[in-house]
């Protein structure tokens, strides 16, 4: 996204003070940037529209800080890149298979809403917090490129329409434009 991501302790509504504080992520973007040419960020819409979702983090709050638009969410663990990484660039195929079965769950839930991911990688993949219940679920973040699917949109003076793979285009790799 454009903005700079945090980590903060919830020291209320949360497990209190202290070392028991829950930690949540704060993202900071500031309102000149370019996610906010038209007001707040067009991710907050989406983690709205999307709130309750499968792999998608809870947001606690939303609001404006003089010149930042803050959004705090559920603190996540690390991206499945950093998991590659620290794994020396290796994982088991089990495991390859379970982490694409979720990816493609998730992908289907935003779908099923009616939104599509603009930038699907492995650092946007990211695993609970360790220590916690979460620890081995799936989160898919960075949602301030997501579009709605089946519209044509206007930005920045471009019209774009959002193409997708049709089953039965898969064969020929044609991508094929959805109906609107």
């Amino acid at each position: 996204g454009f903005g700079h991501v945090f980590v903060g302790r919830r020291l209320t509504g949360g497990n209190g003070r202290g070392a028991g504080a829950q930690e949540v992520a704060i993202k900071f973007e500031h309102n000149t940037s370019k996610g906010c040419n038209y007001g707040p960020p067009y991710e907050w819409h989406v983690y709205s529209a999307l709130g309750g979702t499968h792999g998608v983090p809870k947001v606690h709050y939303k609001g404006r800080q003089g010149d930042y638009y803050v959004m705090i969410m559920d603190m996540l663990g690390p991206s499945l890149w950093d998991s590659w990484n620290s794994a020396g660039q290796t994982m088991p195929s089990e495991m390859v298979a379970c982490i694409a079965a979720e990816a493609i769950s998730i992908l289907e839930s935003m779908h099923s809403k009616g939104y599509v991911h603009g930038d699907v990688k492995p650092e946007n993949f990211l695993l609970g917090q360790p220590g916690t219940p979460q620890e081995k679920k799936l989160f898919l973040v960075d949602l301030g490129l997501e579009q709605q699917s089946g519209k044509i949109l206007l930005l920045n003076s471009m019209l774009i329409m959002i193409n997708v793979r049709m089953p039965s285009e898969e064969q020929s790799g044609m991508l094929v434009p959805m109906r609107i």
